[in-house]
């Protein structure tokens, strides 16, 4: 009988092979499309050039008009990447965004996040970061807890509240100095998530802006997290309590609900087109997801994965590209 024992020198061959796969998978896309420029920044802003360790970035007829930043190096007059990532650019300052990492918190930053331990009166959180994070149970807005003190008792019952496994939207409140990661979910937008499915994707795909909760006309709702977690499900109903104090009782004691087929089809696609964009290493946002959708499901023959078929996935995001030039 054979026998195969995972060591890490396996797992970091498995990072070169995903990286090697996202670099081959980007070259596809420059050049299967000769109409899209070497700085994809402007023609379509949510595809970002990647580069490799050691590649030139900015030359010397360049060099002058920017300011290097956070992972170039500077060699003879021209900027060189010293990680893999992609090149960004903020007025004049130009750095290297790490391809893959783990997250790291900003206060208010909207998160996804997995419960993933109960210690004393806090809940661990998973939300992909080095940091610890942690939830206290003072700082959630349980209805219940809106007009009385948090008590020994509620702290021996946090059980019922969040489980471990349970996902929940909540917001960075502070950082200690330590490192660890201080959330609270004391708004109507936030709390326990149900009724729909968890997906990951690398963080440096979700740009900050003004909104992360978005419901598609398709009764679609997607909560993108600046952690790299994104929620997909069927729109979260609203509650009739009228009380400031306290939360929607709809959120923080969401419960398991039937979903109709043309919801969960529509779940599927979303949940493969954001599966597509991360493989291409695409910004994902509201209108690149609808315009995707829109044009995938005018065919009522495509099936919710057809779009994965990498045939298939090219000529999408082509085409997506071509409206955006033309738009430009």
């Amino acid at each position: 009988m054979d026998v195969h024992v995972t060591t890490p020198y396996d797992e970091e061959l498995e990072d070169i092979e995903e990286f090697n796969n996202r670099i081959q998978a980007t070259e596809t896309l420059k050049h299967n499309k000769g109409n899209v420029k070497k700085n994809s920044d402007e023609s379509c802003p949510n595809i970002k050039k990647l580069v490799l360790p050691g590649e030139a970035i900015l030359n010397k007829k360049d060099k002058g008009r920017f300011l290097k930043g956070s992972g170039l190096y500077e060699e003879d007059e021209t900027f060189y990447a010293c990680i893999l990532g992609t090149v960004n650019y903020i007025n004049k300052l130009v750095y290297v965004e790490p391809l893959r990492g783990k997250y790291i918190g900003a206060v208010g930053d909207l998160l996804v996040g997995k419960i993933k331990d109960i210690n004393n009166d806090k809940w661990v959180v998973e939300i992909g970061s080095y940091s610890k994070a942690v939830l206290s149970i003072s700082q959630t807005n349980i209805s219940v807890f809106s007009q009385r003190i948090r008590l020994y008792n509620d702290v021996i019952n946090m059980i019922n509240i969040y489980k471990p496994n349970d996902v929940i939207a909540c917001e960075v409140q502070r950082i200690h100095t330590d490192g660890c990661i201080v959330l609270h979910t004391r708004s109507s937008i936030y709390g326990k998530l149900s009724n729909g499915i968890l997906i990951t994707v690398p963080q440096t795909l979700i740009q900050n802006q003004k909104k992360h909760i978005f419901v598609f006309p398709f009764n679609v709702q997607v909560i993108l997290g600046m952690n790299g977690f994104i929620w997909i499900s069927s729109p979260i109903k609203k509650s009739k309590n009228t009380n400031p104090n306290s939360v929607d009782e709809d959120i923080e004691d969401s419960k398991f609900e039937e979903v109709d087929n043309t919801t969960r089809r529509n779940i599927s696609i979303i949940s493969n087109i954001i599966k597509l964009l991360a493989k291409y290493h695409i910004n994902i946002n509201y209108d690149i997801i609808t315009k995707i959708y829109m044009q995938y499901t005018s065919n009522k023959n495509n099936t919710t994965s057809y779009i994965l078929k990498p045939y298939v996935s090219d000529s999408y995001l082509f085409s997506y590209i071509d409206k955006f030039s033309k738009w430009g």
